[in-house]
């Protein structure tokens, strides 16, 4: 009997070495074609990764990068938000869990022209990252959410040329 369950223990553990191994390769090949420049089959890899091991590692990082990679080289800003959301709503102890809280936004706003959805998420990465340095972009984007270009030019302008004046009435006094 207990020749038996130390067999299926040692079959346990050498299930798991490996299952852990494949995790490591399937990662390395994604991150191999990506150096590559094979952007598409990188995408498959880590799309493979994300299906194949769930609870997964470094899944936070791997949807990170297929966020990145579905908005830098196949534009499909659809899916790299999805994948950012992900990242920003179950991963946030993730290093760049904040950087992809405020890309949903970005694309939100900037590129898919969902205005609604780029506040809620503009607003929600302000609430839960007050002091990241990505905070005074997130509330510039959403003091000019809808704006054309010349218009914010424009707002930038006149609040340099006050921001002059309110000097020089300092400087006299």
């Amino acid at each position: 009997m207990t020749i038996r369950l130390n067999s299926l223990l040692i079959a346990l553990m050498m299930g798991a070495a490996c299952s852990s191994l494949k995790e490591e390769e399937v990662l390395e090949q994604a991150e191999a074609f990506k150096q590559e420049g094979k952007y598409d089959v990188a995408l498959m890899e880590y799309e493979r990764y994300v299906d194949a091991f769930p609870n997964g590692e470094h899944r936070a990082e791997v949807l990170y990068e297929l966020g990145a990679l579905y908005q830098g080289h196949k534009k499909d800003f659809t899916k790299a938000v999805a994948f950012f959301k992900e990242v920003a709503d179950l991963h946030s102890a993730y290093e760049k869990a904040p950087t992809a809280s405020f890309l949903v936004g970005f694309l939100y706003h900037n590129e898919l022209k969902n205005l609604d959805s780029a506040k809620v998420a503009y607003e929600r990465f302000i609430e839960k990252y007050p002091d990241q340095e990505l905070a005074v972009s997130a509330r510039f984007e959403l003091a000019n959410l809808g704006k054309a270009p010349d218009e914010i030019i424009e707002a930038g302008r006149v609040s340099e040329k006050a921001a002059v004046a309110a000097k020089k009435r300092e400087t006299r006094r």
